[in-house]
């Protein structure tokens, strides 16, 4: 949807170059006495190049006759007659401003503000950090993407759908209750013109708390790194169901972490080597798996805190995102991801329910949104998506109100 936003009042619409023309005046008032600016412009909003006549001839004194006129735009002096044409060649906002002077040195400023409008395209264009959860629901939006055509956005505003609205580019929003929110950003070139987007909120009383995975389905969670990695952590609940499969690929499979119910095995494949260790009783509950890697030192794989095998290990990971469930068949929950090799006492703390910290903390995803394609980082970096993308889409497992 895209059309022109007047910001006029209902006499203002009517402007042109010798039309009827609207005021701003402000007052400056001493003891003695009162001085007041007054700004009358023939049109405050048109199609740039956009000319228009300023008028400040109707301010006035008592202390005196006015003496000098000061007109700046944008915080430049443009002239010191009365009267002034001026042209806003370029699309934008603009404020006018007016400071006069009289004859015994009293001072007033009054302002205005005029859009020349562009013939560009504006876009409107939500981001979200997450687009379903439990309520209390907090979204990080963000409309900073917009676009405008041969101009600047200059306004935002939100309705968020529940009775409050917002003028900040990039609000952070709580939802307190459940329902489904149809969320609107109205954003407004500074010449006037506009675009609206939408997206849709869904906040649950009591959302699903794992994701369920048919063996083809898959997350991807960004990891915010850039360096290779000597040595990490990763952790998860899992409810195995069926058969074998890769919980997790780390990185582009630099490290791969599988489960095997039949054999009761999991499994840590690197490029350097492959540590296996028996893990009985592994499907059809929900049990914490953890994998501490250091290269050249150990790698460890435990299963609800206990130690279960280590081996040596060698080589640097690349990673820069992880790929969780594809081929895996069950429930996974509370995936977290460190830069460091925990230790024993703290992986036995973690599955006794301690929550996700650490200086090396690079995502804690608890995947409990419930609904959505956003998967939230409570350690503060990027969000997950269901699948490859933000589109609904085969590879998505479906959310379940299960978890450990």
């Amino acid at each position: 949807m895209k059309h022109t936003l007047a910001f006029m009042t209902a006499a203002a619409l009517l402007l042109s170059i010798g039309g009827c023309p609207t005021t701003s005046s402000s007052d400056q008032t001493t003891d003695e006495a009162p001085i007041t600016a007054t700004i009358v412009l023939s049109a405050t909003q048109g199609a740039a190049p956009f000319e228009i006549m300023m008028y400040g001839d109707s301010s006035s004194s008592t202390a005196g006759d006015i003496a000098t006129y000061a007109w700046d735009i944008g915080g430049v002096r443009i002239s010191t007659n009365s009267t002034v044409r001026h042209t806003f060649e370029d699309p934008g906002r603009y404020t006018i401003s007016l400071t006069v002077t009289d004859t015994a040195g009293n001072q007033a400023t009054a302002a205005a503000t005029v859009r020349a409008q562009g013939d560009g395209a504006v876009e409107a264009v939500i981001a979200v950090d997450r687009d379903g959860g439990t309520a209390p629901l907090a979204v990080q939006f963000d409309g900073t993407v917009s676009t405008a055509e041969n101009d600047t956005i200059t306004d935002y505003y939100w309705d968020f759908n529940d009775g409050t609205t917002s003028a900040n580019s990039h609000p952070l929003h709580i939802f307190e209750s459940e329902g489904t929110y149809l969320v609107t950003l109205t954003a407004t070139s500074g010449g006037g013109s506009e675009d609206s987007a939408s997206i849709e909120i869904t906040v649950g009383s009591s959302g699903g708390n794992s994701l369920q995975f048919a063996g083809s389905q898959y997350i991807t969670l960004p990891v915010s790194n850039s360096d290779p990695l000597s040595a990490c952590t990763f952790e998860a609940w899992i409810r195995a169901e069926d058969g074998s499969g890769i919980v997790a690929s780390i990185g582009a499979q630099a490290m791969v972490i599988s489960t095997d119910i039949d054999d009761d095995e999991i499994s840590v494949i690197t490029g350097s080597g492959t540590v296996t260790a028996i893990a009985t009783g592994l499907g059809r509950v929900w049990r914490h798996v953890a994998v501490t890697y250091e290269s050249g030192v150990t790698t460890s794989i435990y299963l609800d805190g206990l130690l279960l095998s280590t081996k040596t290990l060698t080589g640097d990971l690349d990673v820069s995102s992880l790929t969780v469930g594809q081929g895996f068949d069950g429930k996974i929950a509370r995936i977290a991801f460190w830069a460091s090799a925990r230790t024993a006492t703290q992986v036995a703390a973690d599955a006794n329910g301690a929550a996700p910290s650490g200086g090396t903390l690079l995502g804690y995803w608890p995947l409990d949104e419930g609904s959505g394609q956003y998967l939230g980082n409570d350690a503060g970096g990027t969000s997950g998506r269901l699948g490859l993308s933000s589109s609904v889409e085969a590879a998505d497992p479906a959310w379940s109100s299960d978890g450990p």
